[in-house]
């Protein structure tokens, strides 16, 4: 970074070209090079500025301290030409400084143009074709053989240190490329042997696993796992109960013990083992029961939710869910571990309230549109958090979505059958947003009401639920005619 720093002034000819010495005093230097001059300096010990090692920059092509930056330089304005011209040397992007000549080596070092001579030019003449011509006058003069100050033959050597630090910089990029490679495959070969290691003690921790759940009922469930040949983590189980239990001792398989690894097949055990005896999966408990929202759970378990999803719940296997089943409340662990499956529930009071009606056309009924409607009523009503511990809390949550729901089916078919909302399908479509987003699909919004920030409020949130269940349909229509206009806007 020095190196680029001190070559990027000599390729703009806007320094003093440092002799090879004078680069590695540059690039080494821990202290201010104005010595005796420098700002910073401790007068009891006679030593300049502190600059440290850690410090990349060479201001103007000299290393100087922050004080001397800070005392010495001359702040331009944001429109002078010097801060994008070559040939100045800048610093900051809006510093300029004088050259300074060194007392002990007798040499001019730093910008080859003084502060003052910028500012005359650029107070002189006010085209920045003119500027530019006056600029390269003075460095060309700075760099004729008459000068005192400056080296000779500036665009030879130039021309040479760059070549020399191009040359410099791919052999460093070869070098540190090189370096990077051997350190990966360094790592490669010991990660590979980590993950070998581990797969090792893991594979034999499973074959306990599986030798003490060799007659526990389920146990293809329990075993079931991925082994990932590319990970540290080498095994992941398909069941997240089991994945929890093991997790401490896959995490650290070389302390793991033989009792560790019994004390968790006999908690797989004592939660498989009553599942598989009052057969569970089999949802009899609650198949032929009366209640409403029980008939939407059994059709929920029975045809869209799988065996997998329910043992994948968090709350399955835990205390709660076991002292249910131990007590034969089937129904209480079933709910408890629906509960913590996202949009479970909510399903489950979808199906209970919207039935097809035989006696309707199934296309007129828009069944499932319905039943989007009364999942997000669920949602509205039903506390995400809530946990659930009892069917007696679900049978109230039941009562009153069902309130609900009943007042925004009501509102859904009024709005749709309203001759203004006819009226919205019949609108010119030149406005649309989207080609493939007609005005019925704004129109079928209404299923789905969402809390969005719109262009019609000002920026402000405008909640669609709330217009749909106080019946306020003109601003609903309002809505659906931004969605219509703007759908990518609102995520359509």
């Amino acid at each position: 970074k020095k190196m680029s720093q001190i070559m990027h002034h000599v390729a703009n000819r806007a320094i003093h070209i440092p002799s090879a010495h004078r680069l590695l005093r540059l690039v080494n230097a821990r202290r201010c090079e104005r010595g005796s001059d420098c700002w910073n300096r401790n007068l009891n010990s006679g030593l300049s500025g502190w600059i440290g090692s850690a410090n990349v920059n060479r201001p103007f092509g000299m290393a100087i301290c922050d004080k001397c930056i800070k005392q010495t330089t001359i702040k331009v304005d944001y429109s002078n030409f010097a801060r994008h011209e070559k040939g100045c040397a800048t610093h900051s992007g809006n510093l300029l400084s004088d050259p300074y000549h060194d007392k002990v080596t007798g040499d001019t070092v730093g910008p080859l143009i003084h502060a003052l001579s910028i500012f005359q030019i650029d107070n002189t003449f006010s085209s920045r074709e003119d500027k530019k011509v006056a600029l390269e006058g003075m460095v060309q003069k700075a760099m004729s053989d008459k000068s005192d100050f400056c080296p000779i033959r500036y665009d030879e050597k130039c021309a040479a240190y760059q070549e020399i630090f191009e040359e410099a910089e791919k052999e460093c990029d070869d070098a540190v490329k090189a370096d990077q490679e051997r350190k990966h495959e360094e790592y490669t070969e010991r990660r590979e042997a980590k993950i070998l290691k581990r797969m090792t003690k893991i594979r034999k921790i499973y074959a306990s696993l599986q030798s003490d759940l060799a007659d526990c009922p389920m146990k293809d469930l329990a075993l079931a796992c991925e082994w990932l040949e590319d990970d540290q983590r080498c095994i992941r189980f398909s069941r997240t109960f089991v994945q929890r239990r093991m997790a401490s001792i896959i995490s650290a398989p070389c302390s793991a013990s033989q009792r560790s690894v019994q004390r968790v097949s006999g908690d797989i055990r004592s939660i498989l083992t009553p599942i598989h005896e009052k057969n569970f999966f089999s949802f009899g408990f609650i198949a032929n029961s009366s209640n409403r929202f029980k008939k939407g759970i059994y059709r929920y378990v029975s045809e869209e939710c799988t065996r997998d999803q329910i043992m994948n719940s968090s709350a399955f296997g835990d205390v709660q869910f076991m002292n249910a089943i131990n007590d034969d409340k089937h129904v209480r662990a079933l709910v408890r571990s629906l509960a913590r499956i996202s949009g479970a529930l909510g399903r489950c009071f979808a199906l209970s309230v919207v039935k097809p009606d035989p006696d309707q056309p199934q296309a007129d009924q828009r069944i499932e549109d319905y039943r989007k409607l009364a999942k997000l009523v669920w949602s509205k009503k039903v506390s995400i958090n809530q946990d659930v511990n009892s069917f007696t809390v679900m049978k109230e949550n039941f009562t009153t979505s069902l309130e609900e729901w009943r007042i925004m089916k009501k509102n859904t078919r009024d709005y749709l059958s309203a001759a203004e909302t006819q009226a919205f399908l019949t609108r010119s479509n030149f406005v649309g947003g989207r080609a493939n987003f007609t005005r019925q699909d704004a129109l079928d919004q209404v299923f789905q009401p969402r809390n969005r920030r719109g262009w019609m409020s000002n920026g402000n949130n405008f909640d669609a639920y709330d217009k749909l269940k106080t019946r306020n349909f003109i601003r609903l229509r309002e809505i659906h005619e931004q969605y219509f206009r703007r759908p990518n806007y609102y995520g359509l």
